[in-house]
């Protein structure tokens, strides 16, 4: 069970422009600043996908998420098991329902990393992410984006947009599994509860960890 495997996978994007036609690219830039540059919150629920090399299925997963930029987003794994990924502005949480186990680490320590760059400035993304290629596929308007700055697996993801709006996205792990990650009922800028990015969970859970008091 790949129950400790959490991709972060919606981007804060203005990248570079290597390959595309003309169209495509105007295409692909309205979708990206649609979704990843004006847009505020974003909700959804999910079903992820993890296949092996030879695309033969391995797990999948439903949940929903919610993302407020540029600090605060929720990720719940809902089936087949519970899982919830939690950043609050100043605390990242992980909490493994079944495990009954909370870990707690200093958001800013996960918010550096690649998969995070939802958290990304503007200059930070066109230092690491170029589009490579825009096309219509089967109804479905696909934007490859590779890193510029590793050639790790996983460093090209492909985002893909029906009738503009985000349907599905693609990338390869450090494993070598191909994740696919498709959305329903996404909504942009909608207000989004404070309490979505609490975490309750039952006395007597273990929590490993300490959380950052916020200095008022």
């Amino acid at each position: 069970m790949l129950k400790k495997q959490f991709l972060c996978l919606f981007f804060f994007l203005s990248p570079l422009v290597v390959m595309a036609g003309n169209d495509d690219l105007t295409q692909a830039k309205f979708l990206i600043n649609k979704y990843f540059g004006t847009s505020t919150t974003m909700q959804a629920d999910f079903i992820q996908h993890i296949f092996d090399s030879n695309y033969r299925e391995i797990e999948s997963m439903k949940g929903a998420f919610s993302i407020e930029k540029p600090k605060r987003f929720r990720w719940h794994y809902k089936q087949p098991y519970e899982q919830i990924f939690l950043a609050d502005g100043i605390n990242f949480w992980t909490y493994d329902v079944d495990l009954e186990q909370v870990i707690v680490k200093p958001q800013k320590q996960f918010l550096a990393r690649a998969q995070f760059i939802l958290f990304f400035s503007d200059s930070e993304l066109m230092e690491r992410f170029e589009i490579i290629s825009a096309d219509l596929e089967n109804e479905i308007f696909w934007i490859r984006l590779k890193s510029i700055v590793s050639q790790k697996a996983g460093d090209e993801i492909d985002l893909g947009f029906r009738e503009d709006i985000l349907f599905e996205i693609k990338l390869i792990d450090s494993l070598g599994q191909k994740i696919t990650i498709n959305f329903k009922n996404l909504i942009l800028n909608k207000t989004i509860e404070s309490t979505v990015f609490e975490l309750d969970f039952p006395l007597g859970t273990d929590i490993l960890g300490k959380p950052l008091i916020p200095v008022n």
